[in-house]
């Protein structure tokens, strides 16, 4: 296992305001590698976020509910390097300025 930083890009990004509390802040946690540690910090920061879907208009009809993506599982708006100067505790995230929080695992 290897400790590894996610460092948002692009804070400005939609996607951080339709998800995630903390914003702009690197983030550590423990992972075999980059996959899992996006995974760790999705989970463990925000939970599964849904778009408000229609009401329905017929009894028994299927609501269609839209997962959205977690910023910290895009490559694009958020970076994913081995860094070791800064791990936290296991199971735990790292946020910077001293905050953890546990991780939650599927």
């Amino acid at each position: 296992m290897d400790c590894f930083c996610l460092t948002p890009l692009k804070p400005d990004d939609q996607c951080w305001a339709d998800y995630s509390e903390i914003r702009g802040k690197r983030v550590w946690t423990w992972a075999r590698d980059c996959t899992q540690a996006r995974d760790i910090v999705a989970h463990a920061l925000g939970g599964v976020v849904v778009s408000a879907a229609p009401a329905p208009t017929g009894r028994y009809e299927k609501i269609d509910f839209q997962r959205k993506s977690s910023p910290w599982k895009r490559s694009d708006v958020t970076s994913c390097e081995r860094d070791n100067s800064n791990c936290p505790p296991p199971d735990f995230v790292l946020i910077e300025g001293g905050e953890t929080r546990p991780c939650k695992y599927n």
